[in-house]
């Protein structure tokens, strides 16, 4: 028979155990009410500005829901790239970053995630090995760089280009698109024309040099060069009849502001999808994906990183994969392309 004293202690501990029971779901409900820490990195300043606000506008029109959104400006600079990245997480303590955008801050920042508990969504594209080199902490919600680039080379093999220049800004996000490129195009590449600084004053050379190579097709896979006038210059160089292809950064009200009439016949390469804004169709698909992870796992960043590997449609390599097609600027719009 169970003495009086054995009665009271067994009511005791069965009084602390509903206690430690209702601590731990209160405990849990605060929690799922939390704000989560995510960073962005984004260009808000220099000559990427507006660039910058378009992908900082498509994040905003993703479900914030218990997002705290901790916004740094990088310029798409790498030193500060990197300077923003430890803000984030070793000041800020977030274990969650929207971004890189650029090729050069990409590669930066994504070995720097290796052995971390720290995830990225990039907001735009990115080179396919960004996913392998951080340890598989960089997602992407939009096709590689490198696929852009062999959609590109095929479609120029298409035209009958034989013999091309590739003309670019040299960073690290067009020499990804500079090797696939070559891996694909069948024809002859007669120069590879490189700058490392955005002044319209390297535009007038380059064109010079093309008109020694005797080229009929460049790929030029970033919009800074026409930022910088390369059609006007062409122009008035006599080689406004050689086709210039591009990528879908192109299709930018900059661009044409800055080339004019002379942007017109421009082709690019353009993903499929839903209306005229790429640029904040991904940073809104990216931070949506990102964000529903995030408040589906609780700020669990390891969770997180399964969720994305396992659940919301990425492929082996990080990637969100989509179709590409070819528009042309044509009349100062941006149009299908058809052959």
């Amino acid at each position: 028979m169970t003495s009086h004293f054995q009665r009271k202690l067994g009511a005791r501990y069965y009084l602390v155990a509903i206690i430690s029971i209702l601590v731990n779901i209160s405990c849990h409900k605060a929690l799922a009410n939390d704000k989560i820490k995510v960073g962005a990195m984004l260009p808000l300043s220099g000559p990427l500005a507006s660039f910058g606000q378009t992908l900082l506008e498509g994040i905003r029109a993703a479900n914030l829901d218990r997002i705290e959104l901790v916004v740094e400006d990088d310029e798409c600079v790498p030193a500060k790239s990197v300077k923003a990245f430890k803000n984030l997480t070793e000041v800020h303590k977030s274990s969650f970053i929207l971004g890189p955008v650029c090729g050069s801050p990409q590669h930066s920042i994504a070995p720097l995630l290796k052995n971390t508990q720290v995830v990225s969504m990039l907001l735009g594209s990115g080179a396919e090995n960004l996913f392998t080199i951080s340890g598989k902490r960089v997602f992407s919600p939009q096709y590689s760089n490198d696929a852009e680039a062999t959609y590109n080379a095929t479609f120029m093999n298409k035209l009958g280009i034989s013999r091309a220049a590739l003309i670019f800004y040299e960073d690290i996000f067009c020499l990804t698109h500079e090797k696939a490129f070559r891996r694909s195009f069948k024809g002859d590449i007669a120069a590879v024309l490189t700058y490392n600084t955005l002044d319209p004053i390297n535009i007038k050379p380059l064109v010079t040099k093309l008109r020694q190579l005797k080229v009929n097709g460049i790929y030029a896979p970033d919009v800074s060069p026409f930022l910088l006038g390369l059609r006007k210059e062409m122009s008035n160089a006599g080689l406004s009849h050689i086709p210039v292809i591009s990528i879908y950064s192109a299709q930018t009200k900059d661009l044409l502001n800055a080339e004019g009439s002379h942007a017109n016949g421009l082709l690019y390469s353009y993903p499929k999808v839903s209306g005229d804004d790429a640029v904040g169709y991904f940073a809104k698909l990216g931070s949506r994906i990102f964000f529903e992870s995030i408040r589906e796992c609780n700020g669990d960043s390891a969770c997180v990183q399964n969720s994305l590997l396992t659940s919301k449609g990425f492929t082996g390599e990080g990637l969100l994969s989509g179709e590409i097609e070819t528009r042309i600027i044509r009349d100062g719009r941006f149009e299908a392309y058809a052959q």
